[in-house]
């Protein structure tokens, strides 16, 4: 499965689970802190990385309707993370990012 943690980590294992099954795809050595978070709307546009840390409360949206009140537009696009990412504490990756390899965001 290739996310790290025991019985500690084990309501993030199934909702990775969840996620996979709809689409996600996630590389080896996968952490996520907790609060953390992947769209699960439209999952199957978000590709991880192997050897990727999310820190606690990470955002991950490959959707953004915010401005679809005053532009009735919802803007939805690819979301790709590399390898060796870790992502700090907080931090949102919006629809259309592209993170390379060995990258740290704060």
């Amino acid at each position: 499965m290739g996310i790290i943690g025991g019985l500690y980590n084990l309501p993030r294992q199934l909702n990775l689970l969840r996620l996979r099954r709809r689409g996600l795809i996630v590389g080896k050595n996968f952490y996520w802190g907790a609060g953390a978070f992947v769209d699960s709307t439209f999952c199957w546009l978000i590709k991880i990385g192997d050897n990727v840390t999310f820190a606690d409360r990470v955002c991950i949206l490959a959707h953004d309707a915010s401005t679809k009140l005053h532009t009735n537009h919802t803007r939805i696009g690819r979301v790709v993370i590399g390898n060796r990412v870790f992502i700090g504490t907080a931090s949102i990756v919006l629809p259309g990012v592209v993170i390379g390899d060995d990258v740290v965001i704060g």
